[in-house]
């Protein structure tokens, strides 16, 4: 059964796996796209902003592989494959397989998927039938890697984990040639194409790199990587020969392969080992993806060759531990993680997501060495606490971690670690004494660690608990101590508990704080002169304090699995909440006192109501949440769960709407699961609208449809956009200006030797391959007798071609190509008056067409710029302006009209008494 007041929204810091990614270049949009599995969804980035742009439907299960083509993107789930398009809907379903798939390679109007017991299933993607079946013995040929090599046709080459390449053709189902190396037989982790035609990359699982020419079965160079298996090889293609490739390690080693050796190294690229890695072609940035949580975008324009971080995102790479929101707009969350790390995540945008850095003994240090290479790592934080009044004055976040002496200070606003690690010196003059007494009663403060934090509404003091049963206040700002609460120097050993200090929390007005400790004791103290008021023996162990400021009530979660609330004017127990039928893990109050809300290792989140001391809300999660929290203003629950790296979020349905909230029994518990949120969810009726516009959409499977073709207009008075870039029409009128601008300073150089990959001729000697080299001029040459080019004759030929033959044309050109053929069209560029006639009676028919209306605006206004004399002096050329001119004034009269009401209302709602 669902909650009755939580549903799922959305999750945050979910952005890799150990899937490698794959890319894809748009070619409408111009864009290159990267997609990446995370658990049962894939999410798409575009490349430019490394933002995401969409999110899959979920799979039942988690991925295990995933590849695009042009049109369409594969993921492998369990021994099923499927086809998604718009990056979103399944399209296509593939079945067939009888063990999981872990490989997948589009290939034409097939796609090849590969599973653990090395069968190798070929399907039509289409008609979803299976074209061919090919089965390999895993003793012998288990293939751990497939490459479809650049211009082979109906060729696929397989890598294996016994260290074997076999050459197969897919059609005739039959094997070419297998490949074996006798030094080294080590398996094959990864194949790639290299820029060189008849070349592959061959990483091994031993370190060495090889670049092999399967035409002619030729190793050309070999390397050797320090560091374990090559797990990922790329090749830039926009100038430079470098090879980068990846270890285990995190590390990503950058080879020159003019020179043949190695350029240096990015150490700790990643903090564990990189999934995946792509060149985007033609530009140096580097793709790579890891299972650290992490994706990752990388600049080659140093002059070092290597690499430097351009964009990034990430999460934390360990599970978090405690969450909380930080501020009273409930925007952003404070997360601390088994990593060390203290992260801050947006509820708004994840552009908004901002690290404060791990943990270290030594900030300084860790900031010069980097904080992979720090070794004085601090051990995770538990908990901590934050204030907002301070944030921009100095520290404003106090955290301790785990059996750590020390509690280490954060600055917000700086997103860092900060200036103090506070801890008295009387436990620091006897850190390294070890003591003789081994009673429970006294504890050596050779062993003293925090075991608790708090910190004053106002931003100035610090409370901090130790498992000695010390308990010490220090202000903030300065880090200087201000003394300790005790009852007794005599009785208590000057302790404020006899254990250790599992809680503390402090009143809004700074007058009374409350601490709980292991001696089943919860005691009152007075702020200002550190005075105990009140001690209360709880029934056992506490765990959990917290504290809800408005109405000054304390709960307190014991080891019996029950919930205690005390008033904190009176000091008497108001309510008692014994369901839980687990460890309580963490709690959290609404802002006005009326819910509180409890997670245990049950796996079940409840929602208490004060005034009734009632169970309203339960549901049961796959993991148990270690820690939750309801934002400021009640309406978004943010919980972690066990094993996880997400913060899910879960919206308040009493926000939105009505909903009925019937008492449950104290001991219930939930049957049905409840699906923890994905990183983006639409209900259900955007879902259904969603799944009938998908049906309504043709896929396009030739791409040249989409550019070429022309989308009909809604309505007779509208227009209809290209939706072409902005580079392609915007700057005809400039274009004088622009080359002028590029010109070059300096004469094309030489280069210094011939790039590597040119193919060659086996031999004693190496000589160069050319005889089937074809030198083609990208130059449209025109006839001597003929000098109007095709669009030329298109124009004069306007009874079998139609202007939107004619603009399909002129799409192809590029902004230059187009200034030429406007140029050519007088008569002193080899065109005539006839020519410029039908110029414009084609932009007259687009006009009245209503499309590509930018297109051909740009086109006219470029036309009547270069030809102005010569339009002006003749009278054919000016009739045919006059009926243009027309057009624009009937299609402005319309919309003119609109906006000048628009204008008038907006000017009286502005000016009027109302």
């Amino acid at each position: 059964m669902e909650g009755k007041i939580f549903e799922a929204y959305r999750a945050l810091g979910l952005y890799s796996t150990h899937i490698p990614h794959c890319t894809r270049y748009h070619q409408r949009q111009k864009e290159h796209y990267v997609f990446v599995a995370v658990g049962k969804v894939f999410h798409s980035y575009n490349c430019s902003k490394l933002g995401i742009t969409q999110v899959s439907n979920a799979h039942p299960e988690d991925i295990s592989c995933i590849a695009a083509d042009r049109f369409l993107v594969y993921t492998g789930c369990g021994k099923t494959v499927r086809a998604f398009q718009h990056n979103r809907q399944v399209k296509y379903i593939y079945e067939g397989h009888n063990d999981d798939v872990h490989l997948l390679l589009p290939y034409s109007e097939h796609i090849i998927s590969v599973d653990k017991s090395s069968t190798v299933k070929i399907w039509h993607i289409q008609s979803q039938e299976l074209f061919t079946e090919m089965e390999f013995n895993n003793n012998s040929f288990e293939i751990s890697t497939i490459l479809h090599p650049s211009t082979y046709m109906n060729k696929v080459l397989f890598g294996s984990i016994q260290g074997k390449m076999q050459l197969w053709n897919i059609r005739k189902n039959e094997m070419l040639f297998e490949f074996s190396n006798s030094e080294d037989s080590s398996s094959i982790v990864s194949l790639v194409q290299a820029p060189a035609v008849d070349v592959v990359a061959i990483g091994r699982s031993s370190g060495n790199i090889m670049l092999h020419n399967i035409r002619v079965n030729q190793e050309i160079m070999k390397f050797r990587q320090s560091g374990g298996p090559v797990i990922g090889v790329a090749f830039r293609t926009d100038g430079p020969s470098t090879m980068v490739t990846a270890s285990p390690q995190g590390n990503i080693a950058v080879w020159d392969l003019d020179e043949k050796r190695l350029l240096g190294m990015m150490e700790h690229s990643h903090s564990t080992a990189i999934a995946g890695m792509t060149f985007i072609h033609g530009q140096p940035l580097l793709l790579t993806n890891a299972s650290d949580n992490s994706i990752k975008m990388w600049a080659f324009d140093q002059s070092d060759g290597k690499g430097r971080l351009l964009r990034h995102r990430d999460g934390h790479s360990a599970p978090p531990t405690k969450i909380k929101f930080y501020g009273d707009s409930g925007e952003n969350i404070l997360t601390v993680g088994l990593d060390s790390t203290m992260r801050s995540f947006s509820t708004v945008h994840e552009e908004k997501n901002k690290s404060l850095g791990q943990a270290s003994r030594n900030r300084s240090a860790a900031k010069r060495v980097g904080i992979r290479h720090d070794e004085g790592k601090l051990s995770p934080i538990v908990d901590f606490c934050s204030k907002t009044a301070k944030e921009r004055e100095w520290d404003n976040i106090i955290a301790f971690h785990h059996r750590y002496s020390h509690a280490t200070t954060w600055n917000y606003q700086n997103c860092r670690m900060g200036s103090f690690k506070l801890l008295h010196e009387r436990f620091q003059k006897n850190q390294h004494k070890k003591s003789n007494d081994k009673s429970d009663n006294s504890i050596s403060n050779a062993h003293c660690f925090v075991t608790a934090v708090t910190m004053t509404e106002c931003g100035n003091f610090c409370l901090i608990g130790y498992n000695t049963g010390d308990l010490d206040i220090y202000n903030i700002q300065s880090g200087i101590y201000r003394g300790s609460f005790a009852e007794g120097d005599k009785e208590n050993n000057g302790t404020a508990h006899d254990k250790s200090i599992t809680g503390l929390v402090v009143d809004f007005l700074n007058q009374i704080v409350v601490s709980a400790g292991l001696d089943q004791n919860l005691k009152f103290w007075k702020f200002k002169s550190r005075q105990l008021l009140d001690v209360i023996n709880l029934p056992s162990l506490p765990a959990i304090l917290n504290l809800q400021g408005g109405n000054s009530m304390i709960a307190v979660a014991l080891d019996d699995f029950s919930i205690h609330v005390y008033d904190l004017d009176t000091r008497k127990l108001v309510r008692h909440y014994p369901g839980c039928q687990g460890t309580i893990t963490d709690m959290t109050w609404s802002t006005d006192g009326r819910w509180l809300l409890s997670s245990a290792m049950d796996c079940t989140i409840k929602t208490w109501e004060l005034p009734s001391a009632h169970l309203i809300d339960c549901f049961l999660v796959h993991a148990a949440a270690v820690s939750l929290a309801l934002s400021p203003t009640s309406d978004l629950l943010a919980t972690c769960h066990v094993d996880d790296l997400g913060i899910y979020l879960w919206s308040n349905r009493s926000i939105f709407t009505r909903i009925s909230l019937k008492p449950l029994p104290i001991d219930f518990h939930p049957s049905n699961i409840v699906e923890l949120p994905k990183t983006d969810v639409m209900d259900q009726d955007q879902e259904k609208d969603a799944e009938q516009r998908s049906d309504e959409i043709e896929i396009v499977e030739d791409e040249s449809q989409l550019e070429n073709g022309s989308f009909e207009p809604l309505d007779d008075s509208l227009v209809t956009l290209s939706l072409f870039p902005q580079s392609r029409w915007a700057n005809l009128l400039s274009l004088d200006v622009i080359k002028q601008r590029n010109k070059p300073k300096e004469p094309p150089t030489l280069p210094k030797s011939a790039p590597f990959f040119l193919p060659t001729i086996a031999g004693l000697e190496p000589t160069f391959d050319i005889s089937e080299e074809k030198i083609e001029s990208k130059i449209n040459k025109r006839s001597i007798l003929n000098p109007l080019s095709d669009i030329g004759l298109a124009l004069l030929d306007q009874k079998s071609e139609t202007p939107f033959t004619i603009m399909n044309k002129l799409k192809e050109l590029g902004p230059s190509a187009i200034d030429i053929e406007i140029r050519g069209l007088s008569p002193d560029g080899g065109g005539s008056v006839e020519l410029m006639s039908a110029f414009l009676s084609f932009i007259s028919s687009m006009l009245r067409s209503r499309r590509d209306f930018e297109l051909v605006e740009s086109y006219l206004g470029l036309f009547m710029k270069v030809h102005s004399e010569m339009i002006s002096s003749d009278s054919t050329l000016l009739t045919y302006l006059r009926e243009i001119e027309m057009e624009h004034k009937a299609a402005w009269d319309c919309l003119g009209k609109d906006i000048d009401q628009c204008v008038c209302l907006a000017n009286y709602v502005k000016s009027s008494l109302i």
